[in-house]
């Protein structure tokens, strides 16, 4: 095992350990362990960078990026550990969005497994996984973005997430995302298990746009400024449409705080019109409290000819909020709705 301080690093907070973590990082060779000593803060002004497959670093450590516009912890070849640390981006008024300015980056490589990290603050998202495959993010926890709390897009694949935690960040809390403007490939096979979301300033909790066989079960969000709970094709990002979503279980409370943006806690939604969604299956799910002002609690909604199929909604309990259950347009062939109860009586919506 290779300790960080035989390289140089500090860790008292004060001192930029940017040059000794960067020689401690590109000395790893396939099978090393680099540890950050355990109780440590840990300065750097740059990007760093883990290249070494089959390496695992680890530590109850902190590490701090002091410039915003070279925070990155990039996750840059397969098989790499990353566990027990604490990412942490002071605050910044400036919204970023390039891949050297996420606070945790995984990118181009298969088999990243990274558990038990806190990110703490990110001028752009806090977790960002690009053309990633088989991958597995466990007990993550993410606040204080600017941008998404963790963002998946450019055609990432197979991969877990499981108990992540999201507060109080700029935008969608958990997004799949797939988008064909930018040359990306769709994003498919996502298992995200016993999610929780609390707060945002923008967008959704959580949210499919574009992708193909993502699975939620156990999902609770609460205090999303729009939709909880968000699956789309949308033609102002280009993006892919979203085939065989499945969300199996949760709660979503005080949903659709932000006033301007109509959302409710469920929009299914489609404005592109060669984009379909198709099957999307969202059951055994409990709504409470609802933005009263909100025009319906669900919505599937599909503008101007664009196609959604087979969208079932089953098993729904809804308390407070709106009177208004379901807005759909397209008919029985859209959206099937069955065993629903709205405030302890059974009944069925009707778009």
């Amino acid at each position: 095992m290779l300790s960080a301080a035989d390289f140089g690093a500090v860790g008292d907070g004060s001192t930029d350990d940017t040059a000794a973590l960067h020689r401690a990082l590109t000395a790893l060779v396939p099978g090393d362990t680099l540890a950050l000593t355990s109780g440590a803060t840990y300065l750097h002004s740059d990007v760093l960078t883990v290249a070494t497959p089959d390496t695992r670093v680890t530590g109850r450590a902190v590490l701090v990026a002091t410039d915003p516009e070279r925070s990155a912890l990039a996750l840059r070849a397969d098989r790499i550990r990353l566990d027990g640390l604490t990412l942490r981006v002071p605050a910044s008024d400036v919204r970023r969005e390039g891949l050297d300015q996420m606070t945790l980056l995984l990118r181009d490589h298969a088999g990243i497994q990274v558990s038990n990290v806190s990110i703490e603050g990110s001028s752009a998202a806090g977790v960002f996984v690009t053309a990633a495959t088989n991958f597995i993010l466990s007990d993550v926890r993410v606040s204080g973005t600017n941008a998404d709390g963790i963002h998946i897009t450019n055609g990432s694949a197979a991969g877990t997430l499981v108990r992540p935690v999201v507060r109080n960040v700029g935008d969608d809390g958990i997004a799949v995302v797939s988008y064909r403007k930018d040359g990306d490939g769709l994003v498919h096979d996502i298992d995200i298990r016993s999610p929780r979301f609390y707060g945002n300033t923008w967008g959704r909790g959580f949210a499919v746009v574009g992708g193909r066989d993502i699975t939620w079960t156990d999902v609770y969000a609460e205090r999303s400024s729009s939709a909880a709970l968000y699956i789309a094709a949308e033609g102002s990002y280009d993006s892919y449409g979203s085939e065989r979503i499945t969300v199996d279980g949760g709660t979503l409370v005080d949903s659709n705080t932000r006033a301007e943006v109509d959302h409710g806690a469920v929009l299914v939604y489609n404005d592109k019109a060669d984009a379909e969604n198709r099957d999307i299956d969202i059951r055994n799910v409990t709504i409470r409290d609802t933005r009263a002002g909100a025009s319906r609690q669900v919505g599937v909604i599909s503008i101007d000819g664009a196609v959604q199929v087979g969208v079932r909604l089953s098993g729904f309990t809804v308390l407070g909020g709106p009177d208004r259950l379901l807005l759909a347009t397209g008919g029985d062939e859209v959206v099937r709705t069955d065993a629903w109860r709205y405030n302890g009586k059974p009944v069925t919506p009707r778009g």
